[in-house]
């Protein structure tokens, strides 16, 4: 049985060109890996980010709804910024069925 440094010259440089081939697909093959997994590591801290200042803005829509959902509130701002008051006894109309 020959050894393969015994074999066919044209059969070695086939198969030596052929190793380097695949073993540069396989290095720019792991580089662009390498780039793509950067990329999306970015892009994940960016939708990080965007979710932090959702949940911010959540909890200040909540404290403004929590704050909103008290009655007096809502008058004291109605009476001081759109000057509105309760109707007198006199202008009042009562619908019945």
């Amino acid at each position: 049985m020959k050894s393969w440094y015994e074999t066919d010259p044209l059969f070695r440089g086939f198969a030596v060109t052929l190793m380097v081939l695949l073993v540069v697909v396989s290095a720019v093959s792991v580089s662009y890996q390498e780039h793509r997994e950067v990329q999306l590591y970015r892009t994940l801290q960016g939708l990080k980010k965007q979710y932090e200042k959702s949940l911010e803005e959540q909890g200040r829509l909540r404290l403004e709804e929590a704050a909103w959902g008290n009655l007096a509130k809502i008058e004291d701002r109605a009476r001081a910024e759109l000057k509105m008051q309760y109707p007198e006894r006199t202008q009042r109309i009562v619908v019945r069925r």
